[in-house]
């Protein structure tokens, strides 16, 4: 039952049109930055800058969708991130429950597996179509851009600086460091899904599941801009996503914390509101 019910969840999760919708515009917007990056990188070796020191400055790490802030796409994907993780099905919950489609699937399978596995399949859902598009950036800006080893000399181009969260593992294994923000990018795609399906069940109307996880972020972000010069710490998740500094530095309590709170919120959340729409 656990594997038909998976299988199921996972082909309504895959093959509708906003999945589609939120996978091209994540795609686009991943390609355009190394797109542009590319020509980038072309134009400094064509006016002799890969000739000399500075050549140093410029790097795949610096270069990907995540290490850089230059292009329109980088800019759009991650202001938008927890839209485009939302959006593939985050919201089938509400749909579900308005046609009464949830409670045919949970006299056959139970309560809790439904819940469960509405929940594993959203979060996995949300990670894949943010994890797959910026793979596809980071593959595409290395054929491109060389993986010349960061030194710690440039760090004002890698924005990466002094005890910056993962600056040591940075400097000294860049791959992992990416695979590391790799992992975290893909956590808040699933944990922001999750946050659709979980505030589904106390509004009626589907637009205000796509845009809570957003405006949620936006309401932190604006919040650190609130608290400049006060808190020399960022916040915001459409800022410390970027695996480089952009104003105040990223920490691990931060970035694991809210990963961890989020998690506790919509996982109970969810559970509970199984409780309280329970019908058998």
């Amino acid at each position: 039952m656990k594997r038909r019910l998976f299988v199921t969840e996972w082909k309504k999760a895959t093959r509708n049109k906003y999945f589609y919708f939120a996978m091209f515009f994540a795609l686009l917007f991943c390609v355009t930055g190394a797109l542009y990056m590319s020509e980038s990188e072309k134009d400094r070796m064509r006016y002799g800058i890969g000739n000399n020191d500075m050549r140093m400055a410029s790097s795949l790490y610096n270069s990907w969708i995540g290490g850089e802030m230059n292009s329109l796409g980088s800019v759009l994907f991650f202001y938008l991130f927890p839209m485009l993780a939302v959006l593939p099905y985050g919201w089938s919950y509400f749909q579900e429950k308005g046609c009464h489609y949830a409670e045919q699937l949970q006299i056959r399978c139970g309560r809790k597996l439904y819940y469960r596995m509405k929940y594993f399949v959203t979060f996995l859902t949300g990670g894949v179509v943010i994890l797959f598009p910026l793979l596809i950036n980071l593959f595409l800006t290395a054929m491109f851009v060389p993986a010349r080893k960061p030194d710690v000399m440039y760090d004002m181009y890698f924005g990466v600086f002094f005890n910056d969260f993962l600056s040591d593992i940075f400097y000294v294994h860049p791959l992992l460091f990416v695979g590391i923000y790799l992992l975290i990018d893909f956590i808040y795609g699933g944990l922001f899904a999750c946050m659709g399906l979980w505030f589904s069940s106390f509004v009626k109307k589907k637009i205000a599941v796509l845009v809570f996880p957003f405006l949620t972020c936006l309401v932190l972000h604006y919040a650190t801009a609130l608290l400049n010069y006060k808190v020399y710490v960022q916040i915001s998740p459409l800022c410390f996503l970027h695996a480089v500094c952009i104003d105040n530095p990223a920490h691990p309590v931060i970035i694991w914390g809210e990963a961890l709170f989020l998690f506790f919120l919509t996982y109970v959340g969810t559970m509970k509101m199984g409780r309280r729409h329970e019908f058998l």
